[in-house]
């Protein structure tokens, strides 16, 4: 296929070079580093499939499964990846693309029913708040541990619509979270555990609106069965009370559809290089 070992490989032991001259260029701290202060340069690899024919996880080509007959797949060998200590790659991969692409796509369609901001959202991070680290912004942006997580939690303001006959603007929907949860959502203890660390970020409270969205590419057939098990080994477990165990039991869930993109290999074919 169009991604291999070999290819993989390659992008990243230039990446590594890439990012151990950066630490280093005058020009390149001119140029980005805008404030002048200490910073870590990090490499991104985005690895995208144009044609959505990957079907083994992307990872699979660092530790290739041994087949039933023959040898195994060639593998990366990162032992030629020249990356210092304390240097680190990210790699976002053609089924995290596909998962940010659902959220993006959700969200777009939560916008156009009114029932998410424009603007005021951000991304929560319990950790600013439990260690009280100052923070100057309301709403955060992603960082790319949070985009690669198995769930992240956005939290986000009111949404407002003018009233033309009474010449104000009213709530149409309330402020609160919503968290996408990318995992395959086949037992009730992924549900357990989520809700346990929801719960920890002070956020199951009864006062938030809270929405749980089920973004996984390849989500378990009965994952909302799995989480309404999980409500119960909960409830059960920590010994809610009717009026918070319904309270978990009303959380509004839902399964987000996968998107993917499809770009004609001809039409690529023509692109000027």
């Amino acid at each position: 296929g169009s991604i291999n070992a070999s290819k993989i490989e390659s992008a990243l032991a230039s990446l590594a070079k890439t990012i151990e001259c950066a630490r280093y260029s005058p020009e390149w701290s001119e140029k980005y580093n805008f404030s002048q202060i200490d910073c870590e340069v990090r490499g991104l690899l985005f690895v995208f499939n144009h044609d959505n024919q990957l079907q083994h996880d992307f990872y699979e080509f660092f530790n290739p499964p041994k087949p039933a007959k023959g040898r195994r797949d060639k593998a990366v060998n990162l032992e030629k990846i020249p990356l210092s200590a304390g240097q680190q790659i990210h790699i976002i991969d053609p089924f995290l693309i596909n998962y940010m692409l659902a959220i993006t796509n959700d969200m777009n369609d939560l916008i156009a029913k009114k029932e998410f901001p424009d603007e005021e959202y951000g991304f929560y991070y319990p950790q600013l708040t439990f260690h009280k680290v100052a923070v100057t912004e309301k709403y955060l942006p992603a960082t790319i541990e949070v985009l690669s997580s198995p769930f992240m939690v956005i939290k986000h303001g009111a949404v407002y619509k003018f009233n033309r006959a009474k010449g104000i603007e009213e709530e149409v929907y309330p402020e609160g979270f919503v968290v996408y949860y990318n995992k395959k959502g086949n037992s009730d203890n992924e549900f357990f555990y989520l809700l346990d660390i929801l719960s920890n970020y002070q956020i199951l409270d009864g006062i938030n609106k809270i929405r749980i969205r089920l973004a996984y590419r390849e989500k378990d057939e009965r994952i909302l069965s799995h989480f309404q098990r999980g409500v119960e080994k909960y409830a059960h477990e920590y010994g809610l009370d009717e009026e918070a165990k319904k309270r978990l039991e009303d959380l509004d869930v839902k399964v987000v559809s996968t998107v993917k993109e499809f770009f004609s290999a001809e039409v690529i074919s023509w692109e000027p290089k």
